[in-house]
């Protein structure tokens, strides 16, 4: 599964489908910025997997597991297109 960010989707939409007219609609940058429902996805800060990892996680082994793990692809989300 991909995942892209709320600006590529917006870029996307911009370059398909700025200043067309749908159903009567005029759709410029604004307006497809207002109509696009987009919901983005929000990483967990580091604190935030730590926490989670106590809950998840039954030994040190498992825990630190979890943690690097969680570290590891919020990276590959964050630099997938670098």
């Amino acid at each position: 599964m991909k995942i892209y960010t709320e600006k590529q989707v917006i870029t996307f939409a911009i370059k398909v489908l700025s200043d067309y007219e749908i159903n009567g609609t005029f759709y410029n940058r604004e307006k497809l910025k207002e109509t696009l429902d987009v919901t983005p996805i929000e990483l967990p800060s580091d604190e935030e997997i730590k926490k989670n990892a106590d809950k998840y996680t039954i030994d040190n082994n498992t825990y630190y597991s979890f943690i690097n793990g969680a570290k590891w692809m919020k990276d590959k989300i964050l630099k997938q297109n670098k």
